[in-house]
C-alpha cells in the first residue's frame, strides 16, 4: 500500500474550514471507484482544512493515472464536492 497523503481542502485557492466535518477522499481511474467503502479522511487541521487519507489495499491496484475528488459533509449536513482536485500517477517500481 502507498503512505498516508496529506490533503488540504480548497475552493478559488481558498482553504475550507473543514471543523465539525466529514471529508471523504474519492479515488477513481477512469470511471471505476477504487477506495469503495474506506474514503474517511482524519482531520488533521481542520481550520487549515487540513485531512489525511491512508491508502488501503486495492486503492492503487496497477500502474496508471487516478483522479480523485475530496467530498465534505458539514456539520449541518450539506455536502460539497471539490471535483478534480488531485492527478496521482502510479508507475511500475522501479528495480
Amino acid at each position: 500500500t502507498a503512505p498516508s497523503i496529506l490533503l488540504t481542502a480548497e475552493r478559488d485557492g481558498s482553504v475550507i474550514d473543514v471543523s465539525g466535518s466529514t471529508v471523504e477522499f474519492i479515488i477513481a481511474r477512469g470511471s471505476t471507484i477504487k477506495n469503495t467503502g474506506h474514503q474517511g479522511c482524519t482531520l488533521v487541521a481542520p481550520t487549515s482544512g487540513r485531512v489525511q487519507y491512508t491508502p488501503q489495499a486495492g486503492d492503487f491496484d496497477a500502474p496508471g493515472t487516478y483522479k480523485a475528488d475530496i467530498k465534505i459533509t458539514y456539520g449541518d449536513g450539506s455536502i460539497e464536492t471539490l471535483f478534480n482536485q488531485y492527478k496521482i500517477i502510479v508507475r511500475r517500481k522501479l528495480q
